[in-house]
């Protein structure tokens, strides 16, 4: 047994179980956050998820057969070499055009308007009119270009030594995930380059695309939050007001936030960075441990409706459960006009919709999606965790098939799949596959 286990997991390059290896550390946060949020009523649903799914992997390792099939399926989508920085290039060009086009319908840059706001009501009603504005192509284009195509299409372009790529979609893409006003935009846009310079050793320049993010984040938190702005914030806010480039937010009563001295600047920004802290590493378990609370407790199971794509199936109407809870959890804020979401990890849809059933199946589904991901980035393992760590961190905090068709996953796998240089690295693996790649897979 002990021999099997080994030969089933036993790769070329380690690197390769990178995303099932990531996928286990969500989980453990997710445990971690219910435990310290006093949710221990998650844990059951949590185990048997992970059980289901790191049983799945162990066995999809064993299966060479059916590794080598998926490896020509992902051949397919290999272009010429020739074509390479052109469709790359393509690729970079769109993700500025949505970007362009989103600023003309919205209207404005979002920050600006919450740096002259006083009212955090008001900042958080901007905030959510960000998207909420836009029509439905275009948030579906808002989150593929935020979340794939520009922090993706940075990684293959320093890959390939396309620079001035890199840098025009960088700067660009910086400036769009600011004005989305989501501070976890810059870091989901910039953590995809910084773990390509730490995977190839180039730790100067990660520590400082790092601090890069980090002053931007911290900006956008005292730009969201008037009661904690620094004296120097403030003094820009009130010129802003003066300069009338901004509108209030339309219904919404101007309530300015009580200031906080100056003297008090360092207290604010540690206030901010503990209620930071908090979110990352507590929220995502406690928020699954709300889910169990409530569903079905109080809320029934949706029994498929609370996935869009099986409504029309099932003949019924589509349960947001995110915003469901939302209203439930947080009645107040509901009832002042605010549409939020409690996003909970990726098992959780399945939970709300099927109960013990469908944390049984997610688990089985997110085996799969680590396999296939071991087996297609054989051809250049040091990309497997740039391009995908990102999403798999999101797992704490979105469904798996949100982030695969429409947050952006599935194109930047498409997108490595067609650009990435099969040359190098492919012929350090071997050339076990009768196939044109060249691929390795598990060794049995």
């Amino acid at each position: 047994m002990a021999e099997s286990f080994r030969k089933a997991f036993e790769v070329v390059d380690r690197k390769l179980h990178a995303p099932a290896i990531l996928m286990t550390i969500v989980w453990l946060w997710l445990i971690a956050g219910a435990a310290w949020s006093g949710h221990a009523k998650a844990f059951p649903g949590l185990l048997l998820f992970f059980g289901c799914s790191a049983v799945t992997y162990f066995l999809l390792c064993q299966q060479k057969a059916l590794a080598e099939a998926v490896s020509r399926a992902a051949d397919i989508f290999s272009i010429p070499p020739s074509l390479r920085n052109g469709a790359l290039w393509i690729a970079g060009v769109i993700a500025v055009a949505i970007a362009l086009l989103h600023f003309i319908l919205f209207d404005g840059f979002t920050l600006v308007a919450a740096l002259a706001a006083d009212d955090q009501i008001a900042i958080a009603l901007m905030r959510q009119n960000v998207t909420a504005s836009l029509p439905s192509f275009m948030k579906y284009a808002s989150s593929i270009a935020a979340h794939g195509l520009f922090p993706i299409v940075i990684v293959l372009a320093i890959a390939n030594g396309q620079r001035m790529l890199a840098i025009l979609t960088g700067a660009v893409g910086l400036i769009y995930a600011v004005c989305l006003m989501q501070k976890s935009g810059p870091i989901l846009l910039m953590l995809p380059l910084a773990v390509y310079l730490l995977s190839t050793r180039h730790f100067i320049k990660a520590a400082l695309t790092s601090a890069v993010v980090g002053v931007v984040v911290i900006f956008m938190g005292f730009a969201a939050n008037p009661q904690v702005r620094p004296a120097a914030m403030v003094t820009l806010s009130k010129e802003l007001q003066k300069t009338r480039i901004t509108k209030p937010a339309a219904d919404v009563a101007s309530t300015p936030s009580p200031r906080i001295s100056a003297a008090d600047d360092a207290s604010n920004a540690n206030l901010l960075g503990a209620s930071l802290l908090y979110r990352v590493l507590v929220t995502p378990g406690e928020v699954v441990g709300q889910w169990f609370d409530v569903i079905p407790a109080q809320i029934p199971f949706g029994e498929g409706c609370g996935y869009r794509f099986l409504t029309s199936l099932l003949h019924c109407n589509f349960q947001n459960y995110p915003r469901i809870l939302y209203d439930h959890l947080f009645p107040s804020e509901a009832s002042m006009g605010l549409k939020g979401t409690v996003n909970a990890a990726s098992m959780m849809t399945a939970y709300a919709n099927f109960g013990w059933l469908g944390l049984a199946l997610i688990g089985v589904f997110h085996a799969i999606v680590a396999w296939v991901l071991l087996i297609i980035f054989q051809r250049d393992p040091v990309l497997t965790l740039p391009i995908n760590m990102t999403f798999i961190l999101l797992l704490s905090s979105g469904d798996i098939f949100t982030l695969l068709f429409s947050g952006g996953w599935g194109l930047s796998i498409l997108l490595f799949a067609m650009i990435a240089r099969a040359g190098g690295p492919q012929k350090e693996i071997g050339t076990d596959f009768p196939s044109s790649t060249r691929l390795r897979t598990v060794t049995l």
